[in-house]
């Protein structure tokens, strides 16, 4: 939570006062995991679901200052961060080893961070910036699902995906 949500508010909120010209933009990076919450990344989810959030209440606030602000979201990306991203104490438990294993070759499979690169600099040339920007088929694929698709069942893929055990009756209360 530290790096990926309050160091980025704070950045937020020396900049703004700063930004001067009629192109002042604000690019935040979140992350298609904090659309869904990821197994035994917990924590990353939640960071990623308070910078989409917050980004969305931010891009409303300084909309009549002429600041435009956008979400960059990628799906997994290559060569892939599970290692920074494991939380401690999943070292032994092998449910926690497998789904990592499962997200490593995932991520080796990922988009190329050079299409997040894209998406920065086309947020900053243009003068009608979108407020969301999805990256890869992975985040294409989650934004779909969580429209259509009902909450228990998006867990039950998940953990089906990652290969833990769900809850019992994550399936039923649909």
């Amino acid at each position: 939570m530290e790096t990926n949500f309050f160091g980025m508010v704070r950045t937020v909120r020396c900049a703004v006062p700063a930004m001067t010209g009629p192109y002042k933009r604000i690019i935040n990076i979140g992350s298609i995991g904090g659309r869904i919450g990821l197994p035994f990344q917990s924590m990353y989810s939640a960071s990623k679901a308070a910078v989409m959030v917050w980004t969305d209440a931010l891009r409303m606030e300084t909309w009549s200052s002429g600041v435009r602000v956008s979400l960059v979201e990628p799906g997994d990306l290559k060569p892939g961060m599970v290692n920074a991203a494991k939380a401690d104490g999943f070292d032994d438990d092998a449910i926690a080893s497998r789904a990592f294993d499962i997200m490593r070759k995932e991520e080796a499979e990922g988009t190329d961070p050079k299409a997040v690169a894209r998406a920065i600099v086309r947020s900053l040339r243009s003068t009608t910036p979108a407020g969301r920007v999805l990256i890869g088929p992975d985040a294409w694929l989650v934004e779909t699902l969580g429209r259509l698709v009902p909450h228990a069942w998006k867990e039950f893929f998940l953990a089906s995906h990652y290969r833990v055990p769900p809850r019992h009756d994550a399936w039923i209360r649909v």
